[in-house]
């Protein structure tokens, strides 16, 4: 007797980018150029979108697959992403979440807390919380709030999130202009601040960055997934890079633990941020059970709740 087995495989999009018509109920592929995509987010006037490519997490980490952030421009016609190019590639385990604030700076969670990108790719600092980010949301001018699996940072400074325009068929595709690049003035500038550190905003190290050696004293890289701290200070604080992230942060910096609640393997303040400001609540999504499978019905915080007027409240919906 023959027995004949049919396989059923469940069917799945492949890892692409997507651009859903609320109009039309239509999906379309915005881009393929990706292996594991993540955030996205645009420069504010709409004409470039960012990719986080987390290609390189899995079971372990692998520094051959991608842990880059992309910017593609987007096409005025046909809303797809064209023109890959690397922005940035993160040096502290892989890009997650992003943000785009008013002046065009992107902010992407990364394994050490939040770094923070020109929009030509300089790395300007880091919010530095010695752990992982697995995601970030503007809470409206001066705040930003930082998802860390087990804690909620609130981190109050000086930007703001950027308004994005929305491009119509017929908008016209331009460049931009006066971005400054990361020249030897930043070094000259930096040798000043460093000796007149009491101006600097509390919670706030420089980083030398021309100091910095390539290779360890052994001849080998550092963990490409370890918290890099190049500098004495104990997080949460702020790395600065390049001195524009002092305009960033302004005189009254703070960055500090807004709700902590361990619930075990698996971590509660995740994924998916939205900030409502009309309650000035932040909702979040949680993972439980197994990695990668959301069980709501077993999950104490299956929807999370950060309250930014109570903020060492964190409540189930």
């Amino acid at each position: 007797m023959c027995l004949s087995v049919a396989i059923h495989r469940s069917i799945q999009l492949p890892n692409q980018v997507y651009r859903f018509d609320p109009k039309t109920g239509a999906v379309r592929v915005a881009t393929d150029e990706v292996d594991e995509c993540n955030g996205i987010a645009f420069s504010p006037d709409g004409k470039i979108a960012y990719i986080a490519d987390s290609g390189a997490a899995g079971l372990s980490f692998d520094p051959t697959h991608p842990a880059t952030i992309y910017a593609f421009d987007v096409d005025p016609q046909t809303q797809q992403f064209r023109n890959r190019r690397v922005l940035a590639y993160i040096d502290t385990g892989v890009p997650d979440g992003l943000q785009v604030d008013s002046k065009g700076n992107v902010y992407a969670s990364t394994a050490d807390g939040v770094q923070v990108y020109d929009p030509t790719g300089v790395l300007l600092g880091k919010i530095f919380i010695g752990t992982t980010s697995a995601n970030n949301i503007f809470a409206g001018p001066g705040r930003l709030v930082i998802l860390a699996l087990s804690q909620i940072f609130l981190v109050e400074f000086a930007a703001a999130p950027a308004l994005i325009e929305l491009q119509e068929p017929s908008t016209p595709r331009i460049s931009v202009d006066d971005m400054r690049s990361f020249s030897s003035f930043t070094f000259f500038l930096l040798s000043i601040i460093k000796a007149q550190c009491q101006r600097l905003p509390p919670q706030t190290m420089l980083v030398d960055v021309a100091g910095l050696a390539v290779l360890g004293n052994n001849g080998s890289f550092r963990s490409p997934t370890a918290p890099f701290n190049p500098t004495n200070a104990t997080p949460p604080f702020f790395q600065v890079w390049d001195t524009r992230f002092l305009d960033i942060l302004g005189s009254n910096a703070s960055v500090r633990v807004i709700a902590d609640h361990n619930v075990g393997e698996f971590p509660f303040a995740h994924e998916a941020p939205i900030w409502d400001p009309n309650t000035d609540q932040v909702f979040f999504a949680s993972s439980t059970g197994t990695p990668g499978v959301d069980h709501p019905a077993n999950n104490q915080f299956h929807n999370g709740e950060a309250d930014l007027e109570d903020y060492p409240k964190c409540t189930r919906l």
